[in-house]
């Protein structure tokens, strides 16, 4: 059977069972979105099996603590999973009450359907749920997705750099000082 985009999606918490299929969007998603802006011999080499098992570690940790960073998933009625979002803590300012988005991604063939809004709205009622009411994101600058956080209302901060393959790379960081705006979401 195809795959067509317009079947139902299911926005869940991830589970164990998840880890391959989160990796292979992972993989899938940075060697497209970032063909150019990092490193071709960092995209052409990340590995699946890897990532499989960075990402078997970090939901195990998630399902065994609330207070550890966790993962959401979109599920293809006939695809399977094709996009996720991580996150928890803020990895740096206020960790107190400050999320942070680590990772959002939707796989090339499902994207601009409204499939990452949902994603962002489930992560964000998560995170108040956890008891954090600010979120952040860092986004490369040139990643072609800092217009999607800002239209989802993200208020630039800064600039900061990072680094990708041994590169150094600009990355602008956008905060939503009120996650209610977020959770109004399919």
């Amino acid at each position: 059977m195809t795959a067509t985009t317009d079947q139902p999606i299911t926005i869940r918490p991830a589970r164990i069972e998840d880890a391959a299929s989160i990796a292979h969007v992972q993989v899938k998603t940075w060697q497209a979105t970032y063909r150019g802006i990092v490193p071709d011999t960092f995209l052409d080499t990340m590995d699946e099996a890897e990532r499989t098992k960075r990402w078997a570690t970090f939901i195990e940790r998630s399902c065994a603590d609330t207070t550890q960073p966790f993962v959401i998933v979109a599920v293809h009625a006939v695809a399977g999973i094709i996009g996720y979002a991580a996150g928890g803590r803020a990895r740096s300012e206020d960790a107190q009450s400050l999320g942070e988005l680590y990772a959002l991604y939707v796989l090339p063939l499902f994207q601009r359907r409204g499939i990452g809004r949902q994603l962002v709205a489930a992560f964000a009622r998560e995170l108040l749920a956890r008891g954090w009411n600010k979120m952040v994101v860092v986004v490369l600058e040139a990643n072609p997705a800092c217009g999607f956080y800002e239209a989802l209302g993200g208020h630039w901060m800064r600039t900061q750099t990072i680094e990708i393959g041994g590169v150094p790379l600009a990355a602008r960081v956008y905060e939503w000082p009120d996650l209610s705006s977020l959770t109004q979401g399919p």
